[in-house]
C-alpha cells in the first residue's frame, strides 16, 4: 500500500482538472441574462439592464439603453463598440421611465413597448396569430417571424440614423440625424430619395429648408446621377460598396470582407461611412459625403458664420452673439438692444403774470423720438431722411423691374397670338362666350386627359361638337399650338375633324367634330359590345408569317444589328426607359425634350 500511495496523489489533481474542464464555458460576448430570441408571451424589463437579446455571433445586442438618470430607449447597438454605438431605436423621440417599463411580445403577435403607467409608446404593426418569435439576426436586424420562418416585421424597414450592410434605403424610408452629439432624438438633417428619384441630403430647420447634397449648382447629370430610375433603392454591401438606383456609387477606403461597418447620418449634417476596430471598439471614417463641413447648410444656425481655424468652427459676425452656448443650431442674435428708451412724465408749471386764453376746437399733437448718450440729446431726423431716400430708391427699382419684365412679356404674347392667327387662319375663331353658351357652361363632360377636359356642345347652326378646354394655360400653350397645327393638316374619313378654336385672353379651347359612337379605342378593345365594328382576333394579328416558321420577314421589321449581336444593350434599355417615361399618364411626370436629348447625348 505504501508503494502505491504516491501514484494516487498524482492522479487526484489530474481528475480534478479533467472534471472542471468538462463544464461549458460562457461566451465572452454574452451576459448571464442574454438570449437570442423572445417568444410569445415573454418580455424584457427596464430594471434588469442585463436582460437583452443578442445575435448568434454576439456582434449585436438589443435591449434598454440609458439616455439619462431616468430615461431609457429600446435600441440595438454594436456589442463590441465603445460606448454602445446605437444602430436603431424604437422610441427615439419618446424616452420611457426607468421603472416599470418593458418590451413585451404579446400573444397576438405584436411587440409592444410600454411606459411605467402602461401607456403604449411604440408597437409593431404585426397582429398575426402565426407570429412565433422575435429574433436579433447577425446582420443587426430585429425580426418577427412565423412558424415557417417568414419575416412578418423587421427593424430594417424603419431605420433611424444608421444603415447597416444589406439594409436597403427605399422610397418609403429615410435616415434622420440625431439632434446633438450623444443624443438620440430626431435632428434637422435627413437622407432620402426625392420626387426626382435622386438620393439627397436635406436640412429642414425651424425656419428654412434646403438641399445641400449633391451640389445644387450642378444639374443631375453633372453630379453623376440620373432621375430616370424610379425604383428608389440603395444598399451597402458586406464589402463596403454602396450603390443606388440614381447611379450614386462609393466604397469604403478599407473595402473588403470581415469588417463591421455602418453608414450614419451624423448630427452635424454629414453622411459618413464607418469601420469598426474590434480590438479597442473605436470607429474609423472610411468615406464621407462632404469633405468640407462648412458646406453643410444650417451648420451654424441663423446669422452664424462657419470658418476654418483650421478645423470647422462657428462664429458670430460683429455686434452679434451666440443665442445658445450649448447649441449652435440657434444661431446668432444681436448683441445689443434695439429698443432701449425711457419716457419722462410731462406736467404744467404755473407762471404768474401771464394770461392764457382757452381755444375751442381740435388740436394737433406731435412727438419726436430721440436718443441719448447720457450727456446730450440727438434728434433723429437723420432716420427720417434715410427712410425717405430708401423709399424713393425702392420705388425706382420696382418701377425699373416692372418695365423690364413688361417689355419681355409683351412681345412674347404678341408673337404667340400672331402664331395662332397664322396657323389657324383656315378655321373659324369662336368667342369664349359662344362656346360657354354652346356647352351650357361646360356642363356635360365627355372625357378628361392630362392637358384638359372635353365637353359636349351644340352650336347656333345645330351642329353637335366636342369642345376641348385646356386646364393649365401656361403649360397648355405648346399642346394647343401643336394640336391645331397637326390636326389642321389631316383630312381622313376615320379621324375626327376640327371646326375651329378659341384664343381669347387666357382661354384656349379647340372645337372638334362630335363622335356619336364614342372613341376608336372603345370600339377596338371593348369586347363586351357586339356588332360588326369590332375587329376579329385574326384581323388583329400581324402577317401570317409571324405564326409560321418562315423568318425571312424579320429583316423587314427588325434592325439587323440585333441579329448580328452589334446592339448596345445598355443604350437599348435606356431608350425603353425614356420611352416609358414619355408616355406617362400624368403629363407633369413626362421628361422635357431638353432632358431627353441631354440623356441621349450623355449615353451616346
Amino acid at each position: 500500500m505504501t508503494t502505491n500511495s504516491p501514484s494516487l496523489f498524482l492522479l487526484f489533481p489530474l481528475f480534478i482538472s479533467i472534471t472542471f474542464s468538462s463544464f461549458p464555458k460562457a461566451s465572452p460576448s454574452s451576459t448571464p441574462h442574454s438570449k437570442t430570441t423572445l417568444n410569445r408571451g415573454s418580455s424584457l424589463s427596464v430594471e434588469d439592464k442585463d436582460n437583452t437579446l443578442t445575435s448568434p455571433s454576439g456582434s449585436f445586442s438589443c435591449g434598454f439603453y440609458q439616455l439619462g438618470p431616468n430615461a431609457f430607449s429600446f435600441s440595438i447597438w454594436f456589442t463590441h463598440s465603445a460606448n454602445k454605438t446605437i444602430t436603431w431605436t424604437a422610441n427615439r423621440d419618446h424616452p420611457i421611465n426607468g421603472r416599470g417599463s418593458r418590451i413585451t411580445f404579446r400573444n397576438d403577435g405584436t411587440m409592444v413597448l410600454t411606459d411605467v403607467d402602461g401607456a403604449v409608446v411604440w408597437a409593431t404593426n404585426t397582429t398575426s396569430t402565426d407570429a412565433s418569435k422575435a429574433e436579433l439576426l447577425n446582420s443587426g436586424n430585429l425580426v418577427i417571424t412565423n412558424s415557417s420562418g417568414s419575416v412578418l416585421w423587421q427593424s430594417f424597414d424603419s431605420p433611424t440614423d444608421t444603415l447597416l450592410p444589406s439594409q436597403p434605403i427605399t422610397k418609403q424610408s429615410k435616415l434622420v440625424s440625431s439632434f446633438a452629439n450623444g443624443a438620440l432624438s430626431s435632428g434637422y438633417y435627413s437622407l432620402y430619395f426625392d420626387s426626382d428619384n435622386v438620393l439627397i441630403l436635406l436640412y429642414d430647420g425651424p425656419e428654412i429648408s434646403s438641399v445641400y447634397w449633391p451640389n445644387q449648382d450642378l444639374n443631375v447629370w453633372q453630379n453623376g446621377r440620373t432621375k430616370y430610375n424610379s425604383t428608389r433603392r440603395a444598399v451597402l454591401d458586406d464589402n463596403g460598396w454602396f450603390s443606388s438606383s440614381d447611379r450614386l456609387q462609393f466604397n469604403a477606403s478599407d473595402a473588403g470582407p470581415g469588417i463591421k461597418r455602418r453608414l450614419t447620418m451624423d448630427y452635424d449634417g454629414n453622411l459618413r461611412l464607418y469601420s469598426l476596430n474590434e480590438s479597442d471598439g473605436s470607429w474609423k471614417i472610411t468615406w464621407e459625403a462632404l469633405s468640407q463641413l462648412c458646406n453643410v447648410h444650417g451648420a451654424c444656425g441663423r446669422n452664424g458664420v462657419c470658418v476654418y481655424d483650421p478645423t470647422p468652427k462657428c462664429s458670430c459676425p460683429p455686434f452679434y452673439k451666440i443665442s445658445d452656448e450649448r447649441d449652435w443650431n440657434g444661431g446668432c442674435k444681436l448683441g445689443f438692444d434695439r429698443f432701449n428708451y425711457s419716457v419722462d412724465k410731462d406736467r404744467f408749471v404755473e407762471v404768474s403774470g401771464l394770461t392764457c386764453n382757452a381755444t375751442e376746437g381740435d388740436t394737433s399733437t406731435a412727438g419726436s423720438l430721440y436718443m441719448t448718450n447720457g450727456r446730450k440729446a440727438i434728434w433723429v431726423y437723420f432716420y427720417g431722411f434715410v427712410s425717405a431716400v430708401g423709399a424713393i430708391e425702392f420705388l425706382f427699382i420696382a418701377s425699373g423691374w416692372w418695365f423690364l419684365f413688361r417689355k419681355r412679356d409683351v412681345p412674347n404674347e404678341v408673337e404667340i397670338e400672331e402664331g395662332y392667327q397664322m396657323i389657324t387662319s383656315q378655321f373659324r375663331r369662336f368667342t369664349y362666350g359662344e362656346l360657354k353658351k354652346a356647352t351650357r357652361n361646360f356642363k356635360e363632360e365627355l372625357g378628361r386627359g392630362g392637358s384638359g377636359a372635353v365637353y359636349k356642345g351644340i352650336l347656333n347652326d345645330k351642329r353637335v361638337v366636342a369642345v376641348k378646354r385646356l386646364i393649365d394655360v401656361t403649360q397648355g400653350e405648346d399642346e394647343f399650338w401643336a394640336e391645331v397645327s397637326t390636326i389642321g393638316k389631316i383630312n381622313h374619313m376615320n379621324l375626327v375633324r376640327m371646326y375651329g378654336f378659341c384664343s381669347e385672353d387666357k382661354h384656349r379651347l379647340l372645337v372638334y367634330e362630335y363622335l356619336e359612337k364614342g372613341s376608336l379605342d372603345k370600339l377596338l378593345f371593348n369586347w363586351s359590345g357586339t356588332g360588326d365594328t369590332l375587329l376579329g382576333w385574326k384581323q388583329r394579328l400581324v402577317k401570317d408569317k409571324i405564326a409560321s416558321e418562315d423568318e425571312s420577314w424579320v429583316g423587314d421589321l427588325v434592325d439587323m444589328r440585333i441579329m448580328k449581336g452589334e446592339l448596345n444593350m445598355k443604350q437599348a434599355e435606356m431608350m425603353v426607359v425614356i420611352a416609358l417615361l414619355c408616355v406617362e399618364e400624368d403629363s407633369n411626370r413626362r421628361p422635357t425634350m431638353d432632358a431627353v436629348v441631354e440623356h441621349l447625348v450623355a449615353n451616346d
